[in-house]
């Protein structure tokens, strides 16, 4: 690139990479006045910005391989040093992306490096990777399956003389096709139950899956007229996470509340996220 040309592109350059290695370090670039020189500074600045990232997340296990004993326990649920919003970050450090120059500019220029590398059929976010895209369909149905079985399992144990279907196939008056996952059917008493494991471990958000799960089969109780019918949503996050009306909809299945978390537990382990992010993250 002639010196000419450099001079051109030099204040959107300028802008650009003073955006990506964030304010603090801008106001010592705005003081150079070569392009050259500026990118050299930003150049650095970039690494030492990469670097103390990288330093940030050590003695995590973050880069332990599948199958080693400590691989991704920073997903457990008493681990406050990584959130949901940094898991993506997570990727870029373990696959050694760093955001070069050539990789911006492909970035801005290109809308396909924007999209998932493993399906390309959507942006790259958190909500895709780990709960809307192809590749980790089939994980996610497992685990949800898992946990149905378990849950089905406690009933059975403390409530021996109730009838449970599973993913029964429902039409509603309004002519709704809907499938539970769980319907407990005890003497005067229906409990319509469905399961749900978000991307997302908040309490407010699995809260208000419990809400949404309630609200949509709810119009499924003037199927059973003489009942007494209890529409329960349980959403079990991706970190081992339960939220209050997860709890309450464990009491009503009338099943201790210690015995779902450790059902949970259990599944967590068996085929748990941590199977599903390790698929993803495999380089």
């Amino acid at each position: 690139m002639s010196s000419s040309t450099a001079e051109k592109h030099f204040p959107t350059r300028a802008g650009r990479l003073s955006k990506q290695v964030g304010a603090e370090r801008s106001i010592f670039a705005a003081t150079l006045t070569n392009a050259e020189e500026l990118a050299a500074a930003l150049g650095q600045s970039r690494k030492d910005w990469w670097r103390e990232l990288q330093i940030a997340y050590l003695n995590k296990d973050l880069f332990a391989h599948q199958g080693q004993a400590l691989g991704n326990t920073w997903l457990q649920h008493n681990s406050r040093h990584l959130k949901d919003s940094g898991r993506i970050k997570v990727l870029h450090l373990k696959t050694n992306i760093c955001p070069t120059d050539a990789l911006l500019h492909h970035y801005y220029t290109d809308a396909s490096t924007r999209l998932y590398r493993r399906c390309h059929q959507a942006l790259e976010t958190p909500f895709h990777i780990l709960q809307e895209c192809t590749y980790i369909k089939l994980p996610r149905m497992e685990h949800n399956n898992f946990i149905c079985k378990q849950v089905c399992r406690l009933v059975g144990k403390y409530n021996q003389k109730a009838t449970i279907q599973n993913e029964q196939h429902i039409m509603s008056p309004e002519d709704i096709h809907l499938k539970p996952d769980i319907i407990i059917s005890d003497g005067d008493s229906t409990i319509i139950a469905d399961i749900a494991v978000p991307w997302d471990d908040r309490p407010q958000s699995l809260q208000r899956m419990c809400d949404f799960k309630s609200i949509k089969y709810d119009c499924q109780q003037p199927l059973y007229p003489d009942k007494v019918v209890t529409v329960v949503g349980l959403a079990f996050g991706a970190r081992s996470m339960l939220c209050t009306g997860t709890i309450r909809g464990g009491t009503s299945l009338r099943t201790p509340s210690g015995h779902v978390k450790r059902a949970w537990l259990a599944s967590h382990a068996l085929v748990g996220s941590l199977i599903c992010l390790n698929r993803f993250m495999k380089v």
